[in-house]
């Protein structure tokens, strides 16, 4: 769990106010598909985009992620957290 958290450190620290609104676009539009409670005919409509949204933002973020990881294991060390 230690590593998992100094990654995350780590990740955040790379990060700028891009791979930020990525996140928060990402986490934002899961939480419209996940939370939409309106009836199918509106559903529908707003599905496509927020879907799209949600997976261009995912793969942006989780190609960082994994960049950082192959990083992180051709060093064989985390970096430690002061």
């Amino acid at each position: 769990m230690k590593k998992l958290i100094q990654l995350a450190d780590c990740y955040m620290q790379k990060s700028d106010w891009k791979i930020l609104v990525l996140l928060k676009s990402c986490l934002f539009t899961l939480g419209l598909l996940l939370g939409m409670q309106l009836p199918q005919r509106f559903k529908k409509p707003l599905a496509k985009p927020c879907a799209v949204v949600f997976a261009a933002s995912w793969f942006l973020l989780m190609s960082k992620l994994f960049c950082l990881l192959f990083e992180s294991f051709s060093q064989k060390d985390m970096p430690e957290q002061q």
